[in-house]
């Protein structure tokens, strides 16, 4: 996601914002992005599958800081009552 790190940097920039938090989903996250971030002091709140995302498995599975794992209770399909 090329547009997302020029957009935090105009949002920064126009409402004097010191701390960011970015919260993105995994079509947003990459080496490079997260990369970016860093450099600029921002965090960053990842949405994506923790085993299937490579970066997600690289990069913050491999760090030790601690983090929280939330996983959304999935809806299951309502059986139809038969005729």
């Amino acid at each position: 996601m090329k547009s997302l790190v020029p957009i935090v940097d105009r949002l920064r920039a126009r409402f004097s914002i010191v701390d960011v938090t970015v919260v993105a989903d995994r079509g947003m996250v990459s080496e490079q992005t997260l990369g970016e971030l860093e450099q600029r002091g921002c965090g960053y709140i990842l949405g994506a599958r923790m085993r299937r995302e490579k970066v997600v498995r690289d990069k913050v599975l491999a760090d030790e800081t601690p983090f929280e794992e939330i996983v959304k209770q999935r809806r299951t399909r309502k059986t139809r009552p038969t005729a």
